[in-house]
């Protein structure tokens, strides 16, 4: 069988045929369609597709009750404020209600909200000393990027909606060739559920039993058709390291993708390797003056995005 007759390939493309678009999506599919042409006609200018934070797997059609995953998106939108200091525009493809760029700083790790970070002095409303430094670089941060047009936001709920959206804004990007760059941070559902109830199920009818489909491998079609000349990169969370490295070759061998970062539940905020063809993998350690490891990370994600720019020019 070759590529051409690949019938993964054809399932997944049937299946972003059959999704039903948001409600919202003609007036924003608009404005994505502009923020793009905009960063196209500047000189140089490289974009990425930053996804971020998890699917929901709906069990009602009015939802009452979901399956959901553990991820607040912290990984994304930390990269996004990296993105933006090095020049990029980005597209940030976000779970609804998860981190912010800019805005996650107002929300510790420790779960406090912005209410926290605030003192009441003289009737004025003050932010405490120690965390003025990095509010003030959080706003200065969002400034910059909403002054030079750098950030589009996008927001998603489920499994539908980010698929139609991550097909949406990939076929645009197109446009970048080399220059446009897919950071697939998402903890995208691997399942799905094909018939879904109408209304709120009732524990009145006894146990639920459901049967969850496998969501269509998207990636490799994306690779193959729909970003063939952008940059791929994904990412792979395990929580046994043991076969961590073989799931991440999956990606770059059997998927093709040109780069994947991969980190284990438990320590991924500490710790993560990226794998590339015919390279070493490279472990990198969060240093221990540094807050989060997104910092260097960003870096290396740029310098292989740069050297993928060069190859691809020759």
């Amino acid at each position: 069988m070759t590529d051409k007759d690949d019938p993964g390939e054809d399932i997944a493309l049937q299946f972003l045929k059959n999704l039903s678009p948001p409600s919202n999506w003609e007036p924003l599919h608009q404005r994505i369609t502009q923020f793009i042409q905009y960063h196209y006609k500047i000189p140089d200018r490289r974009i990425v597709l930053v996804t971020s934070g998890g699917t929901i797997i709906p069990l009602e059609k009015n939802m009452v009750r979901f399956i959901d995953n553990f991820s607040v998106g912290n990984r994304g939108a930390a990269s996004v404020e990296y993105f933006i200091r090095k020049g990029y525009a980005i597209i940030f493809l976000y779970r609804k209600r998860s981190r912010m760029p800019f805005h996650r700083h107002f929300q510790s790790q420790s779960g406090s909200n912005c209410l926290d970070e605030l003192i009441l002095e003289n009737g004025r409303v003050m932010v405490r000393m120690e965390n003025n430094d990095m509010l003030k670089k959080a706003i200065e941060g969002l400034n910059y990027a909403t002054a030079n047009n750098l950030l589009m936001n996008v927001e998603f709920t489920t499994i539908d909606d980010y698929l139609f959206w991550l097909e949406k804004i990939i076929v645009e990007m197109s446009l970048f060739n080399e220059r446009g760059l897919f950071y697939s941070a998402a903890a995208v559902s691997d399942f799905y559920l094909k018939q879904v109830a109408e209304h709120k199920i009732q524990s009145s009818d006894g146990p639920l039993i459901i049967e969850l489909n496998v969501v269509p491998k998207v990636i490799p079609l994306i690779k193959k058709k729909l970003f063939k000349k952008g940059m791929v990169i994904t990412f792979k969370l395990e929580t046994d390291i043991s076969i961590l490295t073989k799931k991440m070759n999956i990606h770059l061998i059997n998927y093709n993708v040109d780069l994947v970062i991969g980190n284990i539940l438990g320590n991924h905020r500490d710790q993560v390797v990226v794998s590339q063809k015919e390279s070493e993998p490279c472990w990198l350690n969060r240093k221990p003056e540094q807050t989060e490891i997104e910092e260097d990370l960003i870096s290396i994600v740029i310098e292989r995005h740069t050297s993928f720019i060069h190859l691809s020019q020759k």
